[in-house]
């Protein structure tokens, strides 16, 4: 099943004519690809005024009309506290996910009113663990701020990173075919694993230690090391397994020589 789309971002169209012209020919070209539709990830706007909004509207084609999918950016809502529902008046609610050619597309919506930096919260974290739960197939969440590495524009960013459900997959070298996929059904940071001997040893975001056979994917079983929260990814020196948490607690785990125990 083929998959077409295309993407923008940080289109910042604001009351100046020139501010949208460039996104005028963007839009037009994008058009002439034929794609299935196209995501925008937010800072559609300057500063989220009405104005700016029907200036924008201006810039899209009659082809892209109804097939470009919008989730805000902080321009959007940081100037004026019901700037949300302008927005929402625009484009529809957000958070929503969609499927298109077999594929889950989220969109997702951290930002705050009269802020800059985006903050996920409980709610949104909670909608996005039974979004991407029910996913049948692979899945490409969007939306604006940059996460992971160095950035922190997020300002809860590692419970985001956290909400997948510890899947892990050895993939053969060779021809990069999957050997096995196994479920462990809990958080896990991303890289949130190290390898060591027979075993992969995962950690996870509720400070779990788990063994998973290297053979075939089953787990070995597991160890609570601490009741803070995990997000960074742990390292393997020796025979020891060392991590962090929440509470700024560094863990030195003995791992075990034999099979078919945890530290």
């Amino acid at each position: 099943m083929s998959l077409r789309f295309a993407m923008v971002t940080d289109t910042h169209v604001g009351m100046v004519p020139a501010s949208s012209e460039r996104l005028r020919q963007v839009y037009a070209a994008i058009a002439r690809l034929a794609p299935g539709f196209v995501l925008h990830c937010g800072d559609i706007t300057d500063t989220g005024l009405a104005g700016e909004y029907a200036r924008y509207w201006q810039t899209v084609p009659a082809a892209l009309r109804g097939r470009i999918r919008h989730v805000p950016g902080n321009h959007e809502v940081r100037w004026d506290p019901t700037a949300m529902g302008l927005y929402r008046e625009n484009f529809g609610a957000v958070p929503y996910s969609f499927d298109a050619g077999g594929v889950h597309f989220t969109g997702f919506d951290p930002t705050q009113p009269l802020l800059e930096p985006g903050h996920c919260g409980a709610a949104g974290l909670d909608w996005l663990d039974r979004d991407l739960a029910a996913a049948a197939g692979p899945t490409l969440l969007f939306q604006h701020f940059p996460v992971g590495g160095e950035h922190d524009y997020v300002d809860d960013q590692a419970a985001l990173l956290a909400t997948e459900r510890g899947v892990i997959t050895r993939v053969g070298l060779a021809d990069g075919g999957t050997v096995w996929q196994a479920g462990l059904g809990v958080p896990v940071q991303n890289a949130g694993l190290s390898v060591a001997g027979d075993s992969a040893w995962v950690v996870s975001a509720a400070g779990r230690l788990v063994r998973v056979r290297l053979a075939d994917g089953h787990e070995q079983g597991s160890v609570r090391f601490t009741l803070a929260r995990c997000y960074s990814a742990p390292a393997v020196v020796g025979d020891t397994l060392i991590t962090g948490d929440q509470d700024g607690m560094v863990h030195g785990i003995r791992l075990p020589a034999g099979p078919g125990s945890c530290g």
